[in-house]
């Protein structure tokens, strides 16, 4: 039941990323085709030791090289977001374990329905039986490149692209002077807690694989991936915006701050507070910044702030703070220590998350695109 549940789940969180609107689509979708490959694991896994998959015994096994997929894929998400726009020439490299195991794998595949079947009656059940004729196709059953060996290939290879994720990220936070282990965006943060938390799986995954008899310990890696998909989906719902009450209400059906509770005499001094802590702190550099999470920090209600915005500063929330952003943006361009970055990469860094958002917001604000802007420096 738990790992029915988490390949519900994680099927769910897999689509979501895949079509989401908002933010960057590449980097939604390689998030996404990494989630369904550990469901697409976990379902086989699900399916064998309830006997499922004696209903489609053809794919039985078909999901192993999906391992040698989950690496490549965990670090084009990260090179997607520290480096917007990058270009998938050469990318094809990271295929090459996964279509040597399929090669060398590729017997087992054409083996018969029944001897597929009897193979996962002793393996995941200790079923004794008379197993069914193997046919020679090419090496196999001579050598049978399976069980241990991917083991020993598959889960390490995942571990080595999790710490070239990280890697990526370090010299993304060493570029824009920010601490790895405390960055700026609390975005940035958020990846590198998943990265962690995938190699923490990954490196019990691959204990339980050595120590386990056969495949008897995938009913673990089973539920670990399930325990998995729950907590991205927390992570997910934790760091999303909701609308805010009564913001889907048209201003011109209420009058909105007429009972607020905020005097004239304080006003100025909030408003001082507000436009010091932005100065000083730089919550904008965070993608993810919301109005409540501002309003906390300052120590304010959410109806306060807003009423801050638009009566005295006659901004809504995202206009206010995508001007820092801009002016950020601008000051990184001037910046020449920075012209070997795209600008896609240093917009995201000041804490834009959509290309077309920080283009409109540029050129609003400076009658520029942001890549003329750079050339006028530049030059």
């Amino acid at each position: 039941m738990v790992n029915l549940l988490g390949v519900v789940q994680g099927f769910l969180l897999a689509v979501i990323f895949m079509f989401a609107k908002r933010g960057d689509k590449r980097s939604n979708r390689l998030l996404g085709l990494f989630l369904l490959t550990g469901v697409l694991t976990t379902g086989e896994i699900f399916a064998s030791y309830t006997g499922l998959i004696a209903w489609f015994p053809q794919i039985i096994n078909c999901t192993e090289f999906i391992d040698y997929l989950m690496g490549p894929l965990v670090y084009w998400y990260t090179l997607s977001l520290v480096r917007p726009g990058f270009s998938w020439k050469h990318q094809w490299l990271h295929l090459i374990p996964a279509s040597v195991f399929l090669v060398l794998r590729m017997p087992y595949f054409l083996q018969s329905p029944e001897f597929k079947l009897k193979d996962v009656q002793w393996v995941y059940h200790r079923i004794a039986h008379n197993p069914a004729a193997a046919q020679p196709i090419l090496w196999f059953p001579e050598y049978h490149f399976g069980g241990i060996w991917i083991d020993l290939t598959a889960h390490p290879l995942i571990l080595v692209y999790l710490f070239c994720s990280l890697y990526l990220i370090y010299r993304f936070t060493k570029t824009h002077r920010q601490s790895f282990w405390n960055p700026s965006s609390k975005s940035l943060w958020r990846i590198i807690q998943i990265i962690l938390f995938i190699g923490t799986i990954q490196t019990a995954v691959f204990l339980i694989s050595i120590f386990s008899t056969d495949d008897l310990g995938d009913i673990y890696i089973a539920a670990v991936a399930s325990a998995g998909y729950y907590f991205v989906s927390f992570w997910t719902i934790r760091d999303s915006q909701h609308p805010e009450p009564g913001t889907l209400v048209p201003e011109a059906e209420k009058r909105k701050y007429e009972k607020s509770s905020l005097g004239n005499e304080q006003i100025p001094g909030l408003v001082q507070r507000l436009t010091s802590y932005m100065d000083a702190e730089k919550p904008y550099l965070d993608g993810s910044l919301t109005l409540p999470e501002l309003a906390e920090n300052l120590r304010l209600s959410t109806h306060h702030l807003s009423q801050l915005l638009n009566e005295q500063l006659g901004k809504n929330f995202a206009d206010f703070v995508n001007e820092y952003r801009v002016a950020e943006l601008k000051r990184k361009l001037q910046d020449p220590a920075l012209n070997h970055l795209k600008i896609e990469e240093v917009a995201f860094a000041c804490g834009f998350n959509s290309k077309s958002v920080f283009n409109a917001a540029f050129r609003k604000a400076t009658g520029q695109t942001p890549s003329a802007y750079r050339r006028s420096y530049v030059s």
